[in-house]
């Protein structure tokens, strides 16, 4: 946990240090951040993912965003990232562009911040692709809306743009159990 918290403070430095020398984000013309999410009642038992898709992504080599949610239908479990970006475990900075991630950190109820940055060897990616799935659980019945806030992406050279989002929404419904009772006849 406390690597996390360093990564992430080492990661927002880097990036302030990079604003305030110049490097201000720009509107990313033609990316977006876009949620999937089941389509249909999810059922108040059992987890449900939302993938977090790039589309239009031109050597990408780090993104982070907050995830916002209505805290009293559904929790935001963790964010596993996709091989998108790069290779998530067993990586080699000098034949890859590896991938270490950020979050979720819970700075509010309903909001977690979610990130990754790459590192190493070529050109991030381009094109369109999964970043990472958000797995989330039903806490009660009812709909919520989830949204990204404050979403930055940056090239491997660590130039920032904001990408367009677009959310989604979700329906929680009842938990519902079966039990199966043996029949006992006399």
């Amino acid at each position: 946990m406390r690597k996390n918290a360093l990564v992430l403070t080492l990661f927002v430095l880097v990036l302030a240090g990079g604003l305030v020398l110049g490097a201000h984000p720009t509107a990313a013309e033609g990316t977006t951040l876009r949620l999937i999410a089941p389509g249909g009642t999810i059922s108040g038992a059992g987890a449900f993912n939302v993938q977090v898709r790039v589309e239009g992504a031109t050597n990408l080599g780090a993104y982070e965003f907050d995830v916002v949610y209505n805290p009293q239908v559904v929790a935001l479990e963790n964010a596993v990232p996709s091989n998108f970006l790069g290779a998530t475990v067993n990586c080699n900075p000098n034949v890859a562009r590896c991938v270490l991630t950020l979050g979720p950190l819970a700075p509010a109820d309903g909001r977690k911040s979610v990130g990754a940055y790459t590192y190493g060897t070529g050109s991030g990616p381009s094109g369109n692709g999964t970043l990472v799935t958000l797995r989330f659980s039903p806490v009660s019945p009812g709909s919520s809306q989830i949204q990204l806030d404050k979403a930055l992406i940056t090239d491997t050279a660590a130039n920032p743009t904001i990408p367009a989002t677009e959310g989604t929404a979700v329906t929680v419904g009842s938990a519902s159990y079966h039990f199966w009772l043996p029949v006992l006849r006399h």
